[in-house]
């Protein structure tokens, strides 16, 4: 509508010698006048400002300075706020071998001298606990 408005009015310019009213408008293109208000109401509402525009006259900051951005820990606080709950229902020594792999980065040989289990059984005991906590995390992925 806005582009029929704006051939319209270059053409009622020519012939009446002065800017158009609404109505004349409306009238030569043979539309709703309330439909030509809300077009040549939202004139101009197309037309994207800069994101390198100063905000006001003589400010420094620009546009693009206002908006948000990733808070990068924000996903690292979501996962430990899922994980508390789950991890509290694990044994204590589920969680140690836990802590000690993902916490304290240990290999599990050095894990396995720390809780006094063969390398292989801290293998077994991680593989299942990670199954376990996939288990208990599935519900809240979903």
């Amino acid at each position: 509508m806005q582009a029929a408005i704006s051939g319209a009015e270059e053409a009622l310019v020519q012939q009446l010698g002065r800017s158009p009213r609404p109505r004349e408008i409306a009238e030569h293109l043979e539309a709703d006048l309330d439909l030509v208000l809300e077009a040549l109401g939202a004139t101009g509402c197309y037309v994207p400002s800069s994101l390198d525009a100063p905000l006001s006259p003589g400010e420094s900051s620009e546009l693009g300075q206002m908006l948000g951005a990733d808070e990068l820990g924000f996903e690292s606080a979501e996962a430990r706020a899922q994980l508390g709950p789950v991890l509290a229902g694990l044994t204590e020594r589920e969680r140690t071998i836990i802590e000690l792999r993902f916490g304290q980065n240990r290999t599990q040989a050095e894990i396995g001298a720390a809780i006094g289990v063969t390398q292989m059984q801290v293998s077994r005991l991680l593989s299942a606990t990670l199954a376990k906590l996939r288990t208990a995390l599935e519900p809240a992925a979903a």
